[in-house]
């Protein structure tokens, strides 16, 4: 999985001026690797070298309850190439974000309803301007300065979350939201944006450089 599978020359084509160099997307972990049905993906990086991921997926079932009673942590030392269990998360970004089991005050029964705010995943919002592009077959949008960076494979996909890695790329996952029951229906992906101009405020093995105020991307 080092080399993720859909690069996504389209998405980029045509832009001269667009911020982005690549795009490349993949499934990470398949929807039937799983019994029940994994939403809400998060991923925080510790830095280093080479850089360490930590994902983290909730558990709810599979027509989509609106409970989630298990955290799954994952860790990847060789950029998604493997993914390993762990128990207990090491970041200290997930703290900072308020994503641990912790912020969510687990009953001892391990179910939890999802907090309330701002913040609590802004569900189904589409802002319609004269920039919007409207797909009536697939019933979907975008705006005109937007790139599709996972494929429509004719499933409900939400809760999409960007990290910064490193001064080259930002990544971003999502989780297909079937809730149809199947098995086979409910993949984790994974997409990787390489910028064509270092962000100026990460440095190389993904540390921050605290005061900087340049752009991440300036044009």
């Amino acid at each position: 999985m080092k080399k993720l599978s859909d690069q996504n020359p389209a998405a980029v084509a045509g832009a001269g001026d667009s911020i982005v160099r690549e795009i490349a997307s993949a499934v990470i972990i398949p929807g039937n690797a799983h019994d029940d049905l994994w939403v809400h993906p998060n991923l925080v990086t510790i830095p280093g070298d080479p850089i360490q991921f930590e994902l983290a997926l909730r558990s709810t079932d599979r027509r989509g309850g609106d409970r989630h009673t298990v955290f799954n942590y994952f860790r990847t030392d060789d950029d998604f190439g493997h993914l390993q269990p762990i128990d207990d998360p090491t970041s200290p970004d997930w703290g900072g974000i308020g994503l641990t089991p912790d912020d969510f005050h687990l009953p001892t029964d391990g179910s939890v309803e999802l907090p309330e705010g701002e913040w609590h995943w802004a569900r189904n919002a589409a802002f319609l301007d004269s920039s919007t592009i409207v797909y009536p077959r697939a019933l979907s949008l975008r705006r005109s300065t937007e790139r599709v960076i996972i494929p429509n494979r004719g499933l409900p996909v939400g809760n999409f979350w960007v990290w910064p890695i490193d001064q080259n790329r930002s990544y971003v996952c999502a989780s297909e939201w079937p809730r149809d029951g199947r098995a086979a229906n409910g993949d984790t992906w994974l997409a990787k944006i390489y910028w064509k101009r270092p962000n100026q405020r990460l440095s190389s093995n993904g540390h921050r450089r605290v005061g900087s105020e340049e752009s991440s991307n300036p044009k």
